[in-house]
């Protein structure tokens, strides 16, 4: 836009004297560069875009940048799912994508708005780009199980983590939010908290239910969707009951951080079906059910590893001062 100026003085009868000759500037446009978003670490129900903007400093103030979403190739800022981005910008956008659906093809570009302080609004566009979350049928292993229960080969949220964890992110019975244990750039080993989103204010824990499998506080169920959910009391004994367990696998990872480079030795123990398929726990690791007890307390499997030998047992835990990780099931009866 073209802007004419001049300096001029004010008489004190309110008259105006020009007291200078008029000039004129140009504003220059607004187009930043936006580069097509790269996708990495694609998973289930999550991934990572990262964008590369060339925009002017001064002119940073006065945008919104949202990433926006959409299993559609038309890819507006009305009818997509927005992400809005951090303020805080140094040139590169990137913003993790999480809940969204496995085996599903998505299509995603930058949306900068910018507004000014006059009211001044205009928006622009990136190019689109494409990606496909991974499809959890890859995961749901046939045990050869009388039910027809498929078991998941990993627990929720582990293959986020990979080799980073020695365990699997573990959760409050109830709660969708995990808590994970992980090797930090100080080569310590450190945890996050889990939230326990079924306690109320007074401190006393709300009523869920006696079996929250499929249900709105199955985390499986509510992240995964489809027919998949937390398995159940009779879930682990039809696993123990028809399936058998190997003498204790090791796998070395590799993990490197900004400090420093580390192998661990993780061990697993491999629970094979009469079918010869099989899928492996970490050691310690285990598995809420979504059954609770009479006595308030929650079926959990926890397998454990002693002198060379593997063992899964069917252990009670106390709601709210328990924590696990939980192994998503693939169940055919469920109606979608």
């Amino acid at each position: 836009t073209e802007y004419n100026y001049c300096l001029f003085s004010q008489n004190r009868d309110n008259t105006e004297r020009i007291i200078s000759s008029v000039q004129s500037f140009r504003t220059l446009p607004f187009s930043p560069e936006i580069q097509m978003p790269i996708i990495s670490d694609i998973h289930y129900i999550d991934a990572v875009a990262t964008d590369s903007v060339t925009i002017d400093k001064m002119d940073v103030q006065y945008c919104k940048m949202e990433l926006l979403l959409s299993e559609t190739t038309d890819v507006q800022k009305d009818g997509s799912f927005s992400i809005p981005l951090s303020n805080k910008f140094d040139g590169t956008a990137k913003v993790e994508i999480k809940d969204i659906k496995p085996n599903t093809e998505y299509f995603c570009r930058l949306y900068i708005k910018y507004e000014t302080t006059d009211g001044i609004t205009g928006f622009i566009y990136g190019p689109v780009n494409s990606f496909k979350t991974k499809d959890l049928m890859e995961t749901a292993i046939d045990l050869g199980l009388p039910s027809g229960i498929r078991w998941a080969d990993f627990s929720m949220g582990e293959y986020e983590f990979a080799s980073a964890l020695m365990m699997s992110p573990y959760y409050y019975w109830g709660s969708s939010q995990a808590g994970v244990y992980y090797l930090s750039p100080n080569g310590k080993y450190e945890s996050t908290n889990a939230q326990d989103e079924t306690v109320n204010e007074d401190g006393s824990l709300k009523n869920i239910g006696d079996e929250i499998s499929g249900t709105e506080y199955d985390v499986v169920h509510k992240k995964y969707g489809g027919k998949w959910r937390m398995p159940t009391r009779i879930d682990l004994e039809e696993l123990l009951d028809n399936c058998s367990l190997s003498a204790s696998m090791k796998f070395n990872h590799t993990y490197t951080s900004n400090i420093i480079t580390t192998t661990q030795v993780v061990e697993y123990v491999k629970v094979m079906g009469n079918n010869g398929q099989s899928i492996r726990f970490r050691k310690y690791d285990g598995t809420w059910s979504g059954t609770m007890d009479d006595d308030g307390t929650v079926f959990g499997l926890v397998c454990r590893i002693g002198d060379g030998k593997a063992t899964m047992t069917i252990d009670k835990h106390v709601r709210g001062e328990s924590t696990m990780p939980i192994r998503p099931v693939w169940d055919p009866t469920i109606t979608e």
